[in-house]
């Protein structure tokens, strides 16, 4: 499963099974059989690289997210919403994902819909829009062949069929572990 996030959720639950005292044997085959979830890191390849994970954000799950992106390759791109429920921390956590996307390297944030501080943060290379379709008009003139496109947010924002199209104009319909 994709993500650098994923090797510690492999030993916490390989830890988890052990203490229960499941077989190491039955808990490698189940390690090796793990698949991911519809619309959590899933990773198309075609003439660009989407990566499907509108699901859900959070703050660690978006710096994981992009994090990932980097180490693939390509030119990354980030295609971000609202991470929605942070309270307080709304703000000051969309700037820090913001500013990590600028460090990281990111060619070019776009930003779907309410914008609580992704914007403020990415400073010149982030764009917002309101809608997914919108979104989907811009990306048709920024995206190159072989960039590394992430599609991330919480639910509410409704991603998830903005994803579908980028992988549909990539040329695949299949995801895959990397």
């Amino acid at each position: 499963m994709p993500g650098i996030h994923q090797p510690s959720n492999a030993v916490a639950a390989a830890a988890a099974a052990l203490a229960i005292g499941t077989d190491l044997d039955a808990v490698a085959i189940g390690l090796a059989a793990a698949t991911g979830s519809k619309w959590r890191m899933e990773i198309h390849r075609g003439s660009f690289t989407v990566i499907n994970d509108a699901y859900n954000a959070n703050p660690t799950s978006v710096e994981s997210a992009l994090r990932t992106v980097v180490q693939l390759g390509g030119r990354p791109i980030a295609v971000l919403g609202k991470m929605a429920e942070l309270g307080d921390i709304e703000e000051s956590e969309h700037i820090r994902i913001g500013r990590l996307a600028t460090k990281l390297g990111f060619a070019a944030v776009l930003v779907v819909g309410d914008d609580p501080g992704l914007s403020a943060g990415a400073g010149a290379i982030a764009r917002r829009v309101e809608s997914p379709e919108a979104a989907m008009a811009v990306l048709e003139s920024v995206i190159r062949s072989g960039d590394t496109v992430l599609v991330k947010a919480s639910r509410s924002v409704g991603l998830e069929g903005l994803a579908e199209q980028l992988i549909d104009s990539a040329g695949t319909s299949t995801g895959s572990a990397a």
